[in-house]
């Protein structure tokens, strides 16, 4: 595992302590917040690379499509 990944699962950890500790669903929340990190990374990494490459209207078009079909809202 990377250390990005670990990064991503240690916010997870303190999201999911902070507003799930105790509940039976911490669990699956955990996972849906971990993947919801990991989706919003790769996001920022493709918008960067795309605004580079060529302009921020296609990195935006990119970036809504990808939080549309994943159901990520950051």
């Amino acid at each position: 595992m990377n250390e990005r990944i670990r990064k991503i699962a240690s916010e997870t950890d303190v999201w999911c302590d902070q507003n799930w500790a105790g509940h039976e669903f911490y669990n699956i929340k955990w996972e849906e917040k971990f993947a919801e990190l990991i989706i919003s990374s790769v996001m920022a990494e493709v918008r960067d690379e795309v605004q580079y490459q060529s302009g921020w209207t296609l990195a935006d078009i990119v970036t809504e499509r990808v939080k549309k079909e994943f159901g990520v809202t950051q």
